[in-house]
């Protein structure tokens, strides 16, 4: 499924002033409607049937929609000017986090999204190694604020370790708890399956890059986990190499881990000698 920004246009359309509105020429068959209002949440009806005589009415009942606050923390320091993305459902919306590291926004439709925090600073220069504070998942119900904290949360420790042999250009660290689905099973252009992967993550991944061999993951509750590992050479900043890893991801090199609350969590893995 892709994403909704990208998805064509069989007709568009505004209401009047009684709020009516109407769509013509369009096929009989399943189509997806959707509509939005400055103020509201937007609406999204992935199967919408025009019948065979093309005929169909519709109502649509619009809803403020819920609202997403919450702050960023990194290194124990709250930022300012972060980037703040939710993606999911039927749009994706942005803000920048204030002076106190702290975000809302508004009017977003009941349903699971991923919110994440980006350093522009990084992103600006193509940093990848320091342009992510964080993703999370956030639940969203009409009339309700939910908060997410891109700080650690009570009783997570962090993990580090130093990744060794033969690299690429840039390497990506992350820890999976069992039962979540592999990176390289997951439909890189369903955001609803990318969400829910999330869900199984251990902390924030860390991507290396450089000469930089050693890997931070904060945020991670005790636990059993996978310890997945990518090093790739590709140009990030190339379009078609980017949708071509998305088609096709690289295979994770593995390593079970186990995360305790008493001891250093500091795992080292070989890329010459880790199997899958």
């Amino acid at each position: 499924m892709m994403p909704a920004m990208f998805q064509k246009n069989d007709a568009a359309t505004t209401t009047d002033a009684e709020g009516r509105f109407a769509l013509t020429n369009i096929e009989p068959g399943i189509h997806v409607f959707s509509a939005s209002h400055s103020g509201y949440a937007p609406v999204r009806d992935q199967g919408f049937e025009v019948p065979q005589n093309g005929l169909a009415n519709y109502r649509v009942v619009l809803s403020g929609g819920g609202t997403v606050e919450g702050i960023v923390v990194h290194d124990g320091e709250t930022k300012s000017g972060a980037m703040i993305q939710l993606m999911g459902g039927p749009e994706m919306k942005m803000a920048t986090s204030d002076h106190e590291g702290k975000f809302s926004l508004s009017n977003i439709a009941p349903g699971s999204y991923m919110v994440q925090a980006l350093n522009m600073s990084a992103a600006m220069t193509q940093d990848f190694s320091n342009m992510m504070y964080g993703q999370k998942v956030v639940d969203v119900e009409d009339g309700e604020t939910s908060f997410v904290d891109f700080g650690p949360e009570e009783g997570t420790v962090t993990v580090s370790g130093t990744i060794s042999g033969k690299r690429g250009g840039m390497t990506t660290v992350s820890l999976r708890r069992e039962g979540g689905p592999r990176p390289e099973d997951i439909n890189q252009f369903d955001f609803d399956a990318t969400i829910e992967a999330l869900r199984y993550a251990g902390g924030s991944q860390d991507i290396l890059t450089g000469d930089r061999d050693t890997y931070t993951i904060q945020g991670v509750r005790p636990g059993e986990y996978i310890l997945e590992v990518i090093s790739i050479d590709m140009d990030m900043s190339n379009p078609a190499a980017m949708m071509e890893m998305a088609s096709n991801p690289p295979i994770p090199q593995r390593q079970p881990v186990v995360v305790t609350a008493d001891e250093p969590a500091i795992f080292d893995i070989d890329l010459d000698e880790a199997g899958e």
